[in-house]
């Protein structure tokens, strides 16, 4: 999909001469988190819909828990 629209900027005139560089990272094997100390509402409402957070999510979390 990302291909595709960068394909579409290409051909466009008003973005093609916009594009100065475009790099492919590869992908990398998720890094999730344990969620077992969060609030039961949060927890409970993660759980119920099948998500994980991801660590940086969850760093961010105890981040703003800290202040």
């Amino acid at each position: 999909m990302v291909k595709r629209v960068l394909e579409r900027f290409r051909r466009d005139w008003r973005f093609r001469d916009a594009i100065e560089h475009v790099e492919t990272i590869p992908g990398r094997e998720a890094r999730y988190s344990d969620s077992t100390d969060l609030p039961d509402n949060i927890r409970d409402y993660l759980d119920a819909g099948g998500i994980r957070l991801y660590r940086h999510q969850r760093e961010a979390l105890d981040a703003i828990r800290e202040g």
